[in-house]
């Protein structure tokens, strides 16, 4: 039977709510099926046992820093990231193996003689995979929030651990970050210098130089010296909160040391209004984090906010270097903890979705080995490809002018393949939502719809469609053999 004739035409006297009707009704019963054979399979009761393995076994063998906190910490970043790794990679492996091996099973050949599309196929196939890694990391959070309370219950400790637990961790709070250095002109100037040293834009392209050039100033801006003074500018937004709780997060470089004091004070207050501003004295540094309480009647909705951090003297002060990313971050809370962590889950079922799509447009390709090394190989190559080119820019800056050798025409074209990758990966790849939720930071429902609209309606979409033509192709050659 070829192609024409198992992609069976609707009568013509259909209208097309009824088309659709029948088509969503013949995705939902794919996805039904899908999820039936994992379930037969036994991967839904494997996988369940291994995330409550993990997340109930987990706590106990590794430990924080020795603070509620990091304990707390551990519990989220750990146990939910190691149920989602091993939950994305079982997804994965499904997904490859979905379709190939039905095809090679001639399995695939039987379904479609019926009027079943080949998008309708593709799309029901991952529906099941959805909902199926949609109820494991309904567990997998469950659990977690479950252990959650254990460990709160059983731990010891001071009530100040407590509360400060529940207002730097548990809790949704909007990050603020201030407005990026203004490094352009310095680049400039020292791009000059290198340009009178021999440096040849045809070996090493501007583009590039300025870039690494940024980054050196910044990492030197990111130093206070004794005496120096360190200023930030926060854009406030024009409405906040009722009665806000507000915090100021200092964050040093992980060089720092765990416990080191700082022996300057801040300088915080609205910018702009000479004489208005409060000073702060440096509060304990903790494994590298501070936390300042900021009074609301400080800040001015829509207004900038200046924070300053002045070194002592040379006599008493040493230098202090900041974090590079997240030096300082003004804190306003606006959501509780269990809604975060719904929208954290949320944020991870999109990703696993799209390795979901991955898995079986590969499957529609290749063989199921060939599908599963080609997914799990762009997969890596997403996750780690920008530390192949930032150790490259790393090695450009230290070497001189006279060790640079011209690229040749394989490593140009590896390194347009890895930026190409790293910026397609960009929206999955960002700041993890597990971190966000650790750290204490709101993950909003804009962020949560951003995703599902990228990952799932963007990138999935546009895997279905280029799968569906993939798979209607084979179907015409297997056809016309």
């Amino acid at each position: 039977m070829n192609a024409s004739s198992a992609d069976a035409r609707p009568e013509p006297d259909e209208t097309p709510w009824q088309l659709g009707r029948a088509s969503v009704q013949r995705i939902a019963a794919l996805a039904v099926l899908a999820f039936r054979s994992a379930l037969r399979s036994r991967l839904l009761l494997c996988m369940a046992a291994m995330i409550l393995l993990v997340t109930f076994g987990l706590p106990a063998t590794v430990a924080g820093d020795g603070t509620l906190a990091g304990t707390v910490r551990v519990l989220l970043s750990y146990t939910l990231g190691l149920s989602a790794t091993l939950l994305s990679v079982a997804m994965l492996w499904s997904s490859c193996a979905s379709i190939a091996t039905e095809i090679e099973q001639g399995q695939l050949r039987l379904l479609r003689v019926g009027p079943v599309r080949a998008l309708e196929l593709w799309l029901g196939k991952w529906l099941g995979l959805l909902a199926l890694s949609g109820l494991l990391l309904t567990i997998a959070g469950a659990g977690t929030y479950a252990m959650l309370h254990v460990t709160l219950r059983r731990t010891a400790a001071a009530p100040a651990e407590r509360q400060a637990l529940v207002e730097q961790v548990l809790v949704g709070q909007r990050a603020l970050a201030p407005r990026p250095d203004d490094v352009t002109d310095e680049c400039e100037r020292r791009l000059e210098q290198y340009a009178a040293q021999g440096w040849n834009p045809e070996v090493v392209s501007r583009r590039k130089m300025l870039v690494l050039l940024r980054q050196r100033v910044l990492a030197e801006r990111a130093t206070v010296a004794p005496g120096q003074t360190r200023r930030w500018i926060i854009d406030m937004p024009r409405a906040l909160p009722a009665s806000p709780v507000i915090a100021l997060r200092i964050r040093l470089a992980p060089t720092w040391g765990a416990a080191r004091p700082l022996t300057g004070h801040w300088h915080v207050g609205p910018d702009g209004h000479p004489g208005t501003g409060w000073n702060i004295p440096a509060p304990n540094v903790d494994h590298g984090l501070s936390h300042v309480a900021i009074p609301a009647s400080w800040v001015r909705p829509g207004e900038p906010f200046s924070v300053a951090y002045v070194n002592g003297p040379a006599e008493t002060a040493g230098a202090v270097a900041f974090d590079l990313d997240r030096s300082v971050e003004l804190l306003i809370r606006e959501s509780a903890f269990g809604p975060n962590l719904m929208r954290a889950l949320l944020v991870l079922w999109c990703q696993i979705g799209l390795l979901c799509a991955l898995g079986l447009a590969a499957s529609t390709c290749f063989s199921f080995p060939v599908a599963a090394f080609f997914a799990s190989a762009v997969v890596l190559l997403a996750l780690t490809g920008h530390y192949f080119t930032s150790s490259e820019a790393t090695d450009i800056m230290t070497m001189s002018t006279q060790q640079i050798s011209r690229p040749s025409h394989l490593q140009t074209i590896s390194e347009a393949v890895l930026r190409g990758l790293e910026s397609m990966a960009a929206p999955v790849v960002g700041r993890s939502p597990l971190a966000a939720l650790s750290d204490g930071i709101l993950i909003s429902w804009g962020r949560a719809a951003r995703d599902v609209a990228v990952l799932l309606g963007l990138y999935g979409g546009t895997l279905a469609a280029a799968s569906a033509w993939l798979l209607h192709r084979r179907e015409l050659a297997a056809g016309s053999r």
